[in-house]
C-alpha cells in the first residue's frame, strides 16, 4: 500500500463519519401525530375592556367575586408616643402633619 491508497481511504473514511454524523444529529426528526390544540382560557370582546374567562382559567387564577360597598371612614391615625415636659417649661412640638395633641 503505497501513501496515496491511505489518503483516499483516510478521505472517504473521513466523508462517510462526516455524513454519519450529520445523519444522526441534522436529520428531520419525524412529525409526531399532532394533537388538537388546547381551548382558549379567555375571550376578548371587541372593545377590549370586558374579558371573559373560563371556570378553568378563574380556578387556575384563584379569582373569587366579592361585593363592593362604599363606606365613610374617619381619617384619622393613631400614633403612641409620650412627652414630657420639664416643670416651669415650655415646649414647642412640631411634626411633619397636622395633629391633635
Amino acid at each position: 500500500m503505497n501513501y496515496r491508497q491511505g489518503l483516499l481511504t483516510g478521505g472517504g473514511l473521513a466523508s462517510v463519519l462526516l455524513f454519519a454524523g450529520w445523519w444522526v444529529f441534522l436529520r428531520p426528526v419525524p412529525e409526531a401525530a399532532k394533537s388538537s390544540p388546547p381551548p382558549i382560557p379567555a375571550t376578548i370582546e371587541a372593545n377590549l375592556n370586558r374579558v371573559t374567562l373560563t371556570e378553568k382559567a378563574e380556578e387556575s387564577l384563584g379569582l373569587k367575586l366579592g361585593t363592593v360597598a362604599r363606606q365613610d371612614w374617619q381619617r384619622s391615625r393613631l400614633y403612641g408616643g409620650e412627652v414630657v415636659i420639664p416643670p416651669g417649661q415650655t415646649i414647642v412640638v412640631s411634626a411633619p402633619f397636622s395633629a391633635l395633641l
